[in-house]
């Protein structure tokens, strides 16, 4: 089967913007490791985050678990979850949990959503041995997924909404059903263990990433 050809969005996010958008951004090396900043950047723009808060939230490694990076706001503010015991919550409480797998490649593959499945099975349910999992995770994903496990046990006395986002970005286009299928058991899997949750998979792909880059 010949490939698929490239819509001129395609094309423009690969060999322009990428390359140009790197190139204001000395610390990385490769386009791979700046699609994953440029992602999170993107998605996030409304919440107005520094550069810094942005790279705090990425968490790419060996054994990051299929999760590049991991974000968590309290009504609408960013929480840097190193100081999660001494943050003070708000009568009502809105939090939003973005966790992010970027590839910038021209597609959509049902292994990215299995490793945010297996993910959340192990990392996001409330009572995890999070010890046990030392030798899966690095030790960024797991204090990341562990400050929020704990922020969130500290909240539960207060009124509390729960949304997860889970952001599949890559340079892709079209998203197969079996793809889909996966998602609607991903979030399943994250309900089974915040039943009171809303949860969303979000596919971003180059024409949305796009559009986000020229807001």
């Amino acid at each position: 089967m010949a490939p698929r050809q490239r819509t001129s969005t395609q094309i423009l996010m690969k060999d322009t913007v990428l390359p140009e958008e790197m190139k204001t951004m000395t610390q990385f090396s490769d386009e791979t490791a700046f699609f994953e900043f440029f992602s999170a950047s993107q998605v996030l723009k409304n919440y107005d985050l520094s550069d810094e808060e942005l790279m705090s939230g990425l968490l790419d490694d060996s054994h990051d678990g299929g999760c590049d990076a991991f974000y968590v706001f309290c009504n609408d503010a960013f929480i840097h979850l190193e100081e999660q015991e001494t943050f003070v919550f708000p009568r009502i409480i809105k939090f939003d949990v973005y966790v992010f797998q970027s590839k910038s490649v021209f597609g959509f593959d049902e292994n990215v959503i299995l490793k945010f499945k297996t993910l959340s099975a192990n990392l996001l349910d409330i009572g995890a041995d999070f010890a046990a999992y030392g030798n899966r995770y690095t030790e960024d994903v797991i204090s990341a997924f562990k400050g929020f496990v704990q922020l969130y046990k500290r909240s539960v006395a207060r009124q509390v909404e729960l949304n997860f986002h889970f952001v599949y970005a890559s340079l892709g286009e079209q998203v197969s059903e079996n793809v889909h299928a996966q998602g609607e058991e991903l979030k399943a899997v994250v309900r089974r263990c915040y039943p009171n949750a809303n949860v969303d998979v979000c596919f971003v792909g180059a024409e949305r990433l796009f559009l986000m880059y020229r807001n």
